[in-house]
């Protein structure tokens, strides 16, 4: 579990970066894109995934069956998570603002720091200036709106999913297992 974990996190590492440049943005294209490649390269068939659930006789029979099984189905838990994900911010069309507001300003700001302060209304506005507005502003708006509600809606939603699809799928016998490998 730990190894895969470790991973994961080698595969995203310098996924969230900051893109203050088209270098850094083309990184982070290309991680974007290898990371994709390598899960869908993962992905269990969907018939596979989908078979017959049964439930555990006990809590000790769910915990090994989820040991077994998020590990195996770790590209297919990720992609229902981002579903998840897309469906709490399309039903949450206002955060979709937000955050794009905030996409914009940030963005403003990265191209301050190429171009240099602009004058509004006769004030001289730092590039570091709008980065913090817009951080500062959409991070209250975001609270004020309800994120912390959508986030944890999404946390909840995929551990559901994950976690019961995990506990209630069944593991090969031992024979099976050493075929399949």
């Amino acid at each position: 579990m730990a190894e895969a974990e470790s991973a994961i996190m080698e595969e995203m590492q310098g996924v969230v970066t900051s893109i203050n440049n088209d270098q850094n943005r083309k990184s982070l294209v290309e991680r974007v894109k290898k990371f994709y490649a390598n899960q869908s390269k993962q992905l269990v068939p969907w018939n596979e995934f989908l078979k017959r659930p049964k439930l555990p006789p006990n809590a000790g029979e769910a915990t090994k069956r989820i040991m077994h099984n998020v590990p195996k189905f770790k590209a297919n838990y990720i992609l229902i998570s981002c579903f998840l994900a897309l469906y709490a911010l399309c039903t949450s069309p206002l955060l979709l603002l937000i955050m794009a507001g905030m996409y914009a300003g940030l963005t403003w700001s990265n191209h301050l720091k190429e171009e240099g302060p602009v004058t509004i209304m006769g004030r001289e506005v730092q590039a570091r200036q709008v980065a913090m507005a817009s951080t500062v502003g959409g991070g209250v708006l975001l609270w004020l709106f309800g994120a912390t509600s959508v986030i944890f809606w999404m946390l909840g939603a995929s551990m559901v999913v994950v976690g019961g699809h995990a506990a209630l799928v069944t593991i090969p016998a031992p024979e099976q297992l050493e075929s399949s490998a």
